[in-house]
């Protein structure tokens, strides 16, 4: 915050921050294709992760901080705000970016929530009476303490990304309340939550975006809670029809979110744990929540029930909590897994070095996981100059595959020794060494979606290689939803699972991985991006490209074609590992072919481009 401040108010800073981007931007930056005749392949594979952080020190200061800076000058005018009003105004533009990275697969709608707090004294009672209305604003005056909630919805069917959040910004910098809030600039405390919703239960409606709320109105007998919730609670309508909601409460039964607002709001604090306990295990179902209660809006609940996204990360202003780690790379380096079935009560009023997490189950706290790197940023998901990110994407293609080809592939061995031409690919030895010990003797493909598709073809291409070898070695295609009804045994000691996944984070394939793994089963992920959920369960990740090729337009095109070459190296590699001594070396793929391919794709797309379509009547794909 601090840096910020300094680079908000001080021209001289941004200057120095200007010569540095312009020094930086002069740096050749070798591309990949200068690589790729490099002997050396598994010491410029690494180079690209090197090239990919200096190109995050430059989006960071050439792209980020710019807008950031533009975002938060747009609020001030000509007003003399506070540094509270000002960290406020940059917490707001984090969240809506983060709720932007997050919305990369499309969402329906959008809710941005503040929980304010302030100092009960004689200003600030002035200013509530002048600007807070009770009852929209679920003001509650007490002894020491002034809360108040404001909130902005927005919901749209149909849109592209950032419609959401552009709408919500409209809306906030339409609030009076919101501008008087700033020109206040003095808060006790702020909860700033946001979420973004793709709907599962209930309409596409502003009732149905989150947050939901106890209450129509404030009280003086109930708190008021606000429910943000991604996943589904299975027993959502018992718990609604349990608590006999009155008159005051929120008569709208279609949202699951609105039993935990519900079953909550006899909660009188944080603090008795086992009474919190008691009320987690009344809720059926696989979801993250976040619940604040206006009895004290310091305190936020964090629940995580089964198999949902959740993870966090500090810096030293604040704590970020996210369904993604895309949602927390613009504010920390390093994210930590929030562990499942457990829950923790944050006070915002204090960052810890350890967040205290519960088991929802005993009376065992759950120790924080492991710190990993942040090894991503919101650059992976810049537009750059092209007008639909299925255009830029398709665009990419030939990139990707070289990328992919660059990190496992030295087309220019010349060794007589075949294995010479792969890299990276050693994590593969150990389960290669139990297929020839017959200790493994199945092999699973599996993906949901355009990435099943590809599992299909890279089993094929693997019981192609295979079948003079090992024709006993089972090696199929499942798609995810139905292999955790079919393909699971009590000892699945024998099988290796390869998941295709682009984001990492679809449900059917990562419980199948997740119950497979738990019964013996080896596993391994064909990722897209890195940090993805999937990561975080299986065995080993091969990434395609560099693992920063996210794909954004709901059609798969760049990642099922690299999915499908990363396969076809896999293949071979297995080839040569598992080949009898009567086989020749000629059966892999010619890896010279291989590289050919980004070339032979570019070509396409080029010549693709000179068709002038529109003036084509009728055409098809």
């Amino acid at each position: 915050d601090y840096n910020f401040l300094f680079y908000l108010k001080s021209k001289s800073e941004r200057s120095i921050i200007k010569n540095i981007l312009t020094k930086l931007r002069k740096i050749k930056v070798n591309k990949l294709n200068q690589f790729v005749d490099t002997k050396n392949i598994e010491k410029h594979s690494g180079y690209l992760d090197k090239e990919n952080k200096l190109l995050d020190v430059e989006w960071f200061l050439g792209e980020e901080l710019n807008y950031r800076y533009n975002f938060v000058k747009s609020f001030i005018k000509n007003q003399n705000l506070t540094d509270s009003s000002l960290i406020l105004l940059k917490s707001l533009n984090s969240i809506i970016n983060a709720n932007n990275l997050l919305e990369m697969r499309g969402r329906d709608s959008l809710g941005v929530y503040f929980n304010v707090e302030l100092t009960n004294n004689k200003h600030n009672l002035g200013w509530v009476n002048k600007n807070v209305k009770h009852e929209i604003y679920f003001l509650k005056i007490k002894e020491k303490k002034i809360n108040f909630s404001l909130y902005f919805k927005y919901h749209n069917v149909y849109g592209a990304l950032g419609d959401n959040s552009n709408n919500i910004i409209k809306q906030i910098r339409k609030s009076k309340l919101f501008i008087s809030l700033l020109d206040l600039g003095k808060f006790e405390n702020i909860n700033l939550i946001t979420h973004t919703r793709w709907a599962s239960v209930g309409k596409i409606n502003e009732a149905n975006t989150h947050p939901l709320i106890n209450l129509n109105k404030v009280s003086t007998t109930t708190p008021t809670v606000f429910s943000s919730m991604n996943g589904d609670i299975y027993n959502y309508k018992k718990i609604i029809n349990d608590y006999k909601p009155k008159k005051h409460f929120n008569q709208n039964k279609s949202s699951d979110t609105l039993s935990l607002s519900f079953l909550f709001s006899s909660l009188s604090n944080f603090n008795n744990i086992s009474k919190i306990k008691k009320m987690i295990n009344k809720i059926e179902g696989s979801f993250v929540s976040f619940i604040t209660s206006d009895i004290d809006f310091s305190k936020v609940l964090i629940i995580k029930k089964g198999n949902q996204g959740l993870y966090y990360g500090k810096n030293s202003d604040r704590i970020i909590f996210s369904s993604d780690v895309y949602g927390i790379v613009e504010e920390c380096d390093h994210y930590y897994e929030f562990q499942k079935n457990a829950f923790c009560i944050i006070d915002t009023k204090k960052i810890e070095d350890n967040i205290l997490i519960n088991n929802c189950f005993d009376k065992k706290n759950v120790s924080n996981s492991k710190k990993r790197d942040t090894e991503i940023s919101s650059r992976d998901i810049s537009k750059k100059n092209y007008e639909y990110y299925l255009e830029k994407e398709i665009t990419e293609s030939p990139e990707i595959i070289k990328k992919t080809i660059f990190r496992y592939y030295n087309k220019l061995n010349t060794s007589k020794n075949s294995l010479k031409y792969f890299s990276n690919l050693s994590l593969l030895d150990k389960y290669i060494d139990l297929v020839k010990e017959k200790k493994i003797d199945r092999i699973i493909f599996t993906g949901m979606g355009t990435c099943y598709t590809a599992a299909e073809s890279i089993a094929e291409l693997l019981r192609n290689k295979l079948n003079t070898a090992l024709p006993s070695l089972d090696i199929n295609a499942v798609i995810a939803s139905e292999a955790s009804a079919f393909e699971l045994n009590q000892n699945m000691s024998n099988t290796l699972i390869c998941a295709v996944a682009q984001s990492g984070t679809t449900k059917d394939t990562n419980i199948f991985i997740q119950i497979a793994k738990s019964r013996n089963a080896k596993t391994i992920a064909l990722l897209n991006k890195r940090n993805g959920d999937i990561s975080h369960i299986v065995d080993e990740t091969l990434y395609i490209g560099d693992g920063r090729d996210v794909e954004m337009a709901v059609p798969s095109t760049k990642t099922y074609t690299a999915h499908v070459i990363l396969g076809m190296i896999i293949s071979n590699y297995f080839f040569l590992k598992l080949k009898k001594k009567s086989q020749q070396d000629s059966l892999i793929s010619d890896p010279k072919s291989i590289s050919e391919i980004p070339n032979q794709i570019k070509k396409t797309i080029n010549d693709f481009q000179k068709i002038k379509i529109n003036k084509i009547k009728n055409w098809f794909i």
